[in-house]
């Protein structure tokens, strides 16, 4: 089967940017002003179409929904955003949705189907803390931004970005960074806050448990989260059904694809819709972190995020019959060392360069 194998490799595009949060969004926005409305247009479109409304009319709703949570929580980002606006020559609240969408329940499909994985200190080569996943998407590979950012604050943050958005993979100079992965099930009875706002909290704090205090109260949709930082503190999050569980898992070699880990919230997940890859990702990212466990490196989990086991249903996606979606980017991110290790399209052809904070 191997034989068949045709991985997809992407261009590394890297931007530098730095000052205030406005001099930051303002350098984004004239950077990627096409892209930005690229990026936003097909979300923009559906729900638009699902509201029954105008896309201006739309647009004032999403800002009239989410601002004061974020002018509550995050105010600076606000000031980001702006300047993306002015920069890309865009509305505000054009400019807001295109930032914010990100975990929405927007009418549009956007399976993500990624594997990622947290190492503890113990279970490593280095006493390094590790933390990472695969990319496993729909969407072309040139979709991806590469951004080194250094605020005024002094805080840098490198992130493996989207146009126009203000949170997303990353890690930052106090040393935490974040992967997740879709679940399936039930969805929330009530309102949801955007992905978009927990990942810029990861941004914004100094530590996993103040990034915990600060989304205690905070419901999202249907995900699951791995979150660590540089003193060796590691957790998952799974959010189903309008609940959440939280395991540390410090101490461990740990995989998540996109089953339901969590027993509590098992009898809400369905089968029916969970990625058809997902047993076998999960069955195989446990197996290959406790083979490796207590050597694990950077470049061994390069390896494993490469692997082709059940192929083409495998940890590196390929195209699949019964699934639309493939991987298109990964990385390795070194907690301690603050560098992560990105390759865009499949890890198994594509380059990994690395990158410091």
């Amino acid at each position: 089967m191997e034989d068949n194998l045709e991985g997809k490799r992407g261009i590394h595009h890297f931007y530098r940017f730095e000052g205030t949060p406005y001099e930051v969004g303002f350098q984004h926005g004239q950077a990627l002003k096409a892209e930005i409305l690229s990026e936003a247009l097909p979300s923009l479109e559906a729900f638009a179409q699902t509201m029954r409304m105008s896309v201006n009319q739309s647009l004032e709703r999403v800002v009239a929904r989410y601002e004061p949570l974020f002018r509550e929580r995050l105010p600076q980002v606000l000031e980001e955003i702006r300047g993306i606006g002015d920069g890309a020559g865009l509305s505000y609240a054009h400019t807001f949705f295109a930032a914010v969408q990100d975990g929405m329940p927007l009418p549009v499909e956007n399976r993500v189907s990624c594997t990622a994985f947290s190492c503890g200190r113990e279970t490593t080569a280095f006493n390094n803390i590790l933390l990472g996943q695969t990319k496993d998407t729909n969407a072309p590979l040139d979709r991806y931004r590469i951004m080194h950012i250094t605020y005024n604050s002094g805080r840098r943050i490198l992130i493996l970005n989207y146009p126009g958005w203000t949170a997303n993979i990353c890690v930052t100079s106090d040393g935490l960074s974040f992967a997740g992965t879709s679940l399936y099930g039930e969805r929330p009875p009530n309102d949801t806050v955007p992905f978009s706002l927990l990942k810029r909290i990861v941004m914004e704090k100094s530590s996993v448990s103040q990034v915990l205090d600060a989304i205690n109260n905070l419901t999202f949709e249907n995900s699951s989260f791995l979150i660590g930082d540089s003193t060796g503190h590691l957790v998952c999050l799974e959010y189903l059904a309008g609940l959440r569980s939280l395991h540390d898992v410090t101490h461990q070699a740990f995989g998540h694809a996109n089953s339901v880990l969590s027993p509590e919230l098992k009898k809400y997940e369905s089968a029916t819709t969970v990625s058809c890859s997902s047993v076998l990702r999960q069955r195989n990212i446990e197996k290959l972190l406790d083979r490796a466990k207590g050597s694990i490196t950077v470049d061994s989990m390069k390896h494993i995020l490469a692997d082709h086991t059940d192929f083409p249903l495998s940890i590196c996606r390929h195209i699949a019959e019964c699934d639309p979606t493939v991987t298109t980017a990964a990385f390795v991110a070194n907690l301690t060392t603050l560098t992560m290790d990105i390759a865009i399209g499949n890890p198994c052809v594509g380059e990994f360069k690395s990158y410091q904070v």
